[in-house]
């Protein structure tokens, strides 16, 4: 396939009037229309619109009735199917604090190999490794600290674990930072309510980024003096090292909100993320988070997910499509930029070398937007074979 006329996105770039040559789902050539021969059959006029790297949403649970906790391959293809139309077309498959051996049973199905619109990476476990003090919406029943023995079910299934979301304050956590480090397995910190000093052990262990920014995650507090701590916010923001997940809804992050964690941390620490819920895509209603027995209910109305009690969030409803058209439209970001924090920075964070750039030798996976962010195609050429 030969994509021409198209400026690229890349790196926080604009590149402008290029063309792309892709063959057997990877990237071949890539050079300005000057130097433009055609070489073969398949050709896709661009039309001077931008082109970026696939979405690559690394933190939601479900969508149109889906929830990556309800371990079917009919789930995952429902809520893969949904992500391919949004754009995005590689995601890890949310979990939430529930009994390890549902998430087991989530590995499993993803061992099977399954073949769906948008790329399963793997497994976000969401817990349940959290802290009871910002546990939010998760059910405060299964959470756990860290003991060997549930080492020994994550040895079962830690091909498939791509990231893990701990709380820094959970007794025993360095153990389970500990093993996740050996095994290649990035860690997010999140729900949790704990003090600096915990948190810069867990930098230093290992930990790489705060789940859902300012969305459960520690702010400044007092233990047992009057002595003021900051939290996971604030460390968040300030320090280097980490990357934030950023739930740009326009609700879970008002646009003021938004503008202080972008002149903090900047485009390329920043990653999009929809957390998705399985009432993604149906409007509003009564729905479950989660699956069954361990799912949590929450109420949509007027678009915004909550909990029953209406007093927090409960996952979001709004695509990354959504999210990059919101900050491009209002001028808060370039397009650029925007279209960085929804593939490469996601990418960048965990350690994926064939997706998230637009480079030769990287998957064929791009979204065409116009010139306001708004999603026109998405193509995905995958591998023969």
């Amino acid at each position: 396939m030969e994509l021409v006329h198209i400026n690229i996105l890349e790196d926080g770039e604009i590149l402008e009037n290029y063309f792309i040559r892709t063959e057997n789902g990877r990237i071949q050539n890539i050079d300005t229309m000057d130097h433009y021969r055609r070489k073969q059959e398949e050709v896709l006029d661009g039309e001077q619109q931008f082109l970026c790297p696939g979405f690559i949403d690394i933190h939601n649970h479900g969508a149109v009735g889906y929830d990556a906790m309800d371990g079917t391959e009919e789930a995952l293809a429902g809520i893969a199917g949904f992500h391919f139309r949004n754009g995005v077309t590689s995601f890890l498959a949310t979990t939430m604090t529930a009994p390890l051996e549902q998430v087991k049973n989530l590995a499993g199905l993803l061992e099977r190999g399954l073949k769906t619109e948008a790329d399963i990476l793997g497994i976000h476990m969401e817990g349940p490794f959290l802290s009871e003090r910002n546990r939010g919406a998760q059910p405060g029943q299964y959470l756990l600290s860290p003991k060997e023995e549930h080492l020994r079910i994550l040895d079962e299934m830690k091909p498939w674990i791509r990231l893990i979301t701990v709380s820094p304050d959970v007794p025993r956590i360095g153990l389970l930072l500990k093993y996740c480090k050996e095994n290649g397995i990035t860690v997010s910190g999140g729900h949790d309510g704990a003090i600096d000093e915990e948190i810069y052990r867990a930098i230093q262990g290992g930990m790489k980024s705060v789940t859902h920014l300012y969305c459960c995650s520690s702010s400044i507090s007092r233990r047992q003096d009057a002595v003021k701590h900051i939290g996971l916010t604030e460390i968040g923001l300030e320090d280097d090292r980490l990357y934030a997940e950023v739930v740009a809804d326009g609700h879970h992050i008002p646009a003021a909100l938004f503008r202080l964690i972008y002149k903090c941390k900047g485009y390329r620490k920043m990653c999009l993320v929809s957390d998705e819920i399985r009432a993604a895509g149906l409007g509003d209603g009564e729905f479950m988070l989660g699956s069954g027995k361990h799912g949590v209910p929450v109420t949509v109305k007027d678009g915004i997910a909550l909990l029953k009690s209406e007093t927090a969030y409960a996952g979001s409803v709004t695509p990354i499509r959504r999210m990059v058209e919101r900050l491009v439209k209002a001028g808060t970001v370039p397009i650029e930029q925007a279209c960085y924090m929804a593939s490469s920075a996601p990418a960048e964070l965990l350690g994926l070398k064939d997706r998230g750039h637009i480079r030769i030798g990287c998957a064929a996976h791009f979204n065409i937007l116009d010139r306001e962010g708004g999603l026109r195609r998405t193509v995905k050429e995958d591998r023969n074979g």
